[in-house]
């Protein structure tokens, strides 16, 4: 997911876009939903349309709790 960041507790956040990425695992017994940081990036330079699904995956985490559902 990416996008222009317009609210941010830090002013000087606002405009950068960011852009992070999930794995969701699936219900029941599938293991845990994966999520990677946010990444913040000069406006314009890449979006998630760019990435692709392969290159997330070295880069999440085990959510610690919750559920991640894409739909």
């Amino acid at each position: 997911m990416s996008g222009t960041i317009t609210k941010h507790a830090d002013v000087t956040a606002i405009g950068p876009t960011g852009i992070f990425g999930v794995i969701d695992a699936g219900e029941g017994n599938a293991g845990p939903d994966l999520v990677t940081q946010v990444f913040f990036l000069p406006p314009g330079m890449l979006t998630c349309q760019e990435i692709e699904p392969a290159e997330v995956g070295p880069l999440t985490a085990p959510i610690v709790g919750g559920n991640v559902q894409v739909h």
